[in-house]
């Protein structure tokens, strides 16, 4: 029983301790995105990326020669690639009023605060 009991208790404290660090992972990556993405981009062109992660690499090099500063590039590489990886669901097209799929330009019918 003690071994049993011990197992439990040693799962417990890994499960937690992994939560635990996505949680950093996703602050420090949100964080990170904030002020090295957010100067140029909607968070609408990031979250509708599914890349690799070599795909991801590439995009921050590519931003980094354009002049993006990256204070912790491991950090939001990790976030990009756990929320935005290739593994995950496609993002839901954006609609308009009448329900039809957006184009660019239209109008989505929902109020922008300026």
């Amino acid at each position: 029983m003690w071994p049993s009991l011990l197992m439990i208790v040693l799962l417990g404290c890994a499960t937690s301790v992994s939560f635990a660090g996505d949680r950093r992972v996703q602050a420090s990556g949100e964080a990170a995105e904030s002020t090295s993405c957010l100067a140029c981009h909607s968070l609408r062109i990031i979250h509708s990326q599914r890349l690799s992660v070599s795909a991801w690499q590439r995009e921050l090099d590519k931003m980094e020669r354009w002049g993006a500063v990256i204070s912790d590039r491991e950090g939001l590489l990790a976030y990009l690639i756990e929320n935005f990886g290739e593994d995950r669901s496609p993002v839901p097209p954006q609609l308009t009023r009448d329900g039809s799929e957006r184009r660019d330009g239209a109008k989505t019918g929902k109020s922008r605060m300026k």
